[in-house]
């Protein structure tokens, strides 16, 4: 991407509608993550399903958190707030992604 175009997309002055927009999502994915899984995060500590619901809870979260922080960034017109978020973003989704890709290779496997 070319520096110009960065600037001109994180200075252009109609910014706020889709910063508002990526802020709004980011807080529905998040609280849509917490709700579905409230119930299976409740579990006792020795159960087995707990875990897979803390993973799926995060992965939620931190997706609609990071989300609002790109928002934000673009909205506030700040350069690191956006890559921060970003790269946050990008990592925790291949993180998280690869645990629960481990975890169903798993469960099909057992017999």
């Amino acid at each position: 991407m070319d520096v110009s175009l960065w600037f001109a997309l994180l200075a252009a002055p109609w910014r706020f509608y889709p910063a508002a927009a990526l802020v709004i999502v980011g807080l529905v994915i998040a609280t849509h993550g917490l709700r579905r899984d409230w119930a299976d995060l409740h579990r006792p500590p020795t159960d087995p399903g707990l875990g897979w619901a803390l993973v799926r809870s995060l992965r939620s979260m931190l997706a609609g958190l990071a989300m609002c922080g790109v928002g934000i960034g673009w909205w506030r017109a700040s350069s690191p707030l956006v890559l921060v978020s970003a790269l946050i973003w990008l990592e925790e989704m291949m993180e998280i992604s690869s645990v629960l890709r481990a975890r169903g290779a798993r469960i099909s496997r057992m017999p």
